[in-house]
């Protein structure tokens, strides 16, 4: 999973402390901070910072994972009209990832606001399927 520099960046100076659950970073201005591993709602504010933690500093793969066992059972062509909701989409790690293996008309939605956005600017765009394929 490609992650932006951003990303890349934050994830060089965050501490992970796995046995409570936590991880301490440096907010915009300097200043320490400590979100925990699950508070997703914090973590999604932050641009870049779920992709820091998980992606690049914990070494999430499922998104790739989940992309490869539906490419493996629906052929290239059914890609391209298979219609996907990811709920609970998150930043779009699925749908960045169905999106590069030739899924094409992939939406995402997450309950947190401040993560909806992002997964939807970063799902593959919708296109319209051919009449009859659905």
């Amino acid at each position: 999973m490609d992650v932006d520099g951003a990303a890349a960046a934050l994830a060089e100076q965050l501490v992970i402390d796995e046995t409570r659950d936590v991880v301490h970073w440096r907010g915009s201005g300097g200043e320490p901070e400590v979100t925990g591993l699950h508070d997703y709602r914090a973590l999604y504010a932050v641009p870049g910072l779920y992709e820091a933690v998980y992606l690049v500093r914990l070494g999430m793969r499922s998104p790739q994972l989940l992309a490869q066992v539906l490419a493996l059972v629906c052929p290239p062509v059914r890609r391209a009209q298979l219609q996907v909701l990811d709920v609970g989409a998150g930043t779009g790690c699925v749908g960045a990832a169905l999106s590069t293996a030739g899924f094409r008309r992939v939406a995402g939605t997450d309950l947190y606001q401040p993560a909806s956005p992002r997964s939807a600017a970063t799902v593959a765009p919708s296109t319209p399927a051919p009449a009859g394929s659905t």
